[in-house]
């Protein structure tokens, strides 16, 4: 063992004269980590190495029995070890979230979209992925934007997002292939092809109720004086009160902003201003001019911004319910090393990580008339699926069709007849 002291005592001693070494040739933070690791790492092969020879030798030099004896000290430490290391993970494991899974209570139940009856078929609507669907409230129509690509990420290759509107069937009434932007302005669904040169100065316009459709003719704002927060006669700014006060009409007292139907599925608030405006005799309004958004928010008390709805999703509906209580269906390892090199702020999240997530199994049935069937789906918690469900029309005999929207696809569920 005295060769393998020494040769740890002398690695030792290298490696720590190594940073004011990389220090003096003027290497940066990174280079000296980089050259650390990498010297710390052959500095053990090479200690493995001599430890490894300098036991042969020791080994070599016995006699039979000792060399007897040697073999089974060695099988007894080094399954002591595993052993010892084995438990020692359990431990470390149960402590950084392991739970023991479950037996799956229905083996036979395929994942979703299978389905547990062979009588009862679930089909997704071919060449059509759902990126935000919202129902037109009091109709039995959805407003739907949609890819020809699946959608669960989204960027430049996915293709154009279209837009169209689907009854409660999952059959398409109206369809746009074009660029196009959409409104929602109480029943009236406003409809503006998106124009790159210019703003577009009429629009389909159409009853969300039933759908008949005309041509409205879209007005520019012009604004007279754009409020100037740095005046360039370097006078001080204008007060919003004042501004207000004296630019102010009772046109944009009538105006108020259209709501967007928003086209990435957003969820939650935002404050960014209208595009789109109607006032009280329905015409419909656009600010050619993009610098002067901030001066209509100003003059308009309507038009300040405004909150799009939280998505309504819903992981059971009337048709669809979970069975069963979920249970944990797999354990998945996060670990490893994180080094945040360079972060300003810290984050104090430097260092070994080790812990474990779940991943839950859920239970489902179907209900179409008399006929059931069933389904499996996995999810991140208990009561958190990975799959939520919009359900587009209510069935009631085993010859009716139950649609709806699911894992960004439009799903039909129906008896085989």
């Amino acid at each position: 063992m005295k060769r393998t002291l020494k040769a740890f005592l002398l690695l030792f001693v290298f490696n720590i004269l190594l940073i004011p070494a990389c220090l003096i040739l003027g290497f940066d933070d990174l280079g000296i980590l980089i050259i650390s690791v990498f010297s710390i790492c052959i500095s053990l092969i090479i200690l493995i190495i001599i430890f490894a020879a300098e036991r042969r030798n020791t080994y070599l030099s016995k006699t039979t029995g000792q060399k007897r004896f040697a073999r089974k000290r060695t099988v007894i430490i080094v399954c002591s070890i595993i052993a010892l290391c084995g438990i020692g993970f359990i431990i470390a494991s149960f402590a950084n979230g392991y739970k023991i899974p479950q037996f799956d209570k229905h083996k036979d139940w395929a994942h979703f979209p299978g389905s547990s009856n062979p009588d009862v078929a679930i089909d997704s609507v071919a060449g059509l992925y759902v990126r935000n669907l919202a129902q037109a409230k009091g109709s039995n129509y959805w407003f739907i934007h949609f890819t020809k690509s699946d959608v669960s990420y989204y960027d430049s290759t996915n293709g154009p997002v279209s837009f169209g509107v689907i009854d409660s069937n999952c059959t398409m009434k109206v369809k746009y292939e074009k660029d196009v932007d959409a409104y929602l302005d109480g029943n009236r669904l406003i409809v503006i092809e998106r124009l790159y040169d210019k703003e577009a100065d009429s629009c389909d316009v159409y009853d969300a109720l039933t759908l008949k459709k005309h041509r409205e003719k879209i007005y520019p704002i012009t604004i007279s004086k754009p409020y100037e927060h740095y005046p360039a006669d370097g006078k001080p700014a204008m007060s919003y009160e004042a501004y207000k006060k004296q630019y102010g009409s009772a046109f944009y007292d009538s105006l108020k902003g259209v709501k967007e139907l928003d086209e990435g599925g957003y969820s939650g608030s935002d404050d960014r201003g209208y595009l789109l405006f109607t006032d009280t005799a329905g015409k419909l309004y656009t600010i050619p001019n993009s610098d002067d958004h901030y001066s209509v928010t100003l003059l308009c008390e309507n038009c300040k911004g405004y909150k799009l709805d939280k998505g309504t999703y819903s992981t059971q509906t009337k048709n669809i319910k979970m069975l069963d209580e979920s249970i944990i269906w797999k354990n998945e390892l996060s670990s490893g090393f994180s080094l945040g090199y360079g972060n300003p702020t810290g984050g104090g999240n430097d260092g070994f990580y080790f812990s474990y997530y779940q991943t839950w199994l859920m239970y489902y049935k179907v209900t179409i008339g008399t006929a059931t069937t069933s389904f499996k789906a996995e999810g991140g918690d208990k009561d958190k699926p990975y799959l939520s469900f919009t359900q587009l029309n209510k069935p009631k005999t085993n010859k009716d069709v139950l649609c709806f929207a699911a894992d960004n696809r439009l799903w039909r569920a129906y008896v085989r007849q």
